[in-house]
């Protein structure tokens, strides 16, 4: 009788195993967190070297890495110019990269249409502490 219900017991542990080790915690409903970053963005920068500055940037899907996307005029770099990007949900993260010629590294927050942003860029000469915010079009 002891064995027939330890043989039980690890069957049914088996069977919950396999049933709910591949459901994905991060990422309930299976949305790609890029989702939420890519588009037509408005920019309102203050910058320490260059006072306030409105322009757009492009968020899209980098074709060559699932988890990341590119930026194009990133610090007003120029459309042909992409910095890449990692998003999560709710937040985006510019890894230590050259762009430009600029070292530029910095995270961002997501809140509805709207990302809040602190980063640097270093051109080798001086380094520039950017705030901003991306406003979704």
């Amino acid at each position: 009788m002891k064995n027939s219900t330890l043989a039980a017991l690890i069957l049914m542990t088996a069977a919950l195993l396999t049933f709910f080790s591949c459901e994905p915690f991060d990422n309930p409903d299976n949305t790609d967190p890029r989702d939420n970053f890519t588009g037509n963005w408005t920019v309102n920068e203050v910058s320490k070297l260059y006072g306030t500055n409105s322009y757009s940037v492009t968020i899209v899907y980098d074709p060559s890495n699932s988890s990341q996307v590119l930026i194009r005029n990133f610090y007003h770099f120029g459309f042909d110019i992409d910095t890449y990007a990692i998003p999560t949900t709710g937040t985006i993260t510019v890894p230590e990269q050259i762009s430009c010629s600029h070292t530029v590294k910095g995270k961002g927050t997501l809140s509805k249409n709207k990302i809040d942003w602190t980063y640097t860029a270093n051109d080798g000469a001086d380094i520039d502490s950017i705030s901003a915010t991306y406003i979704k079009q």
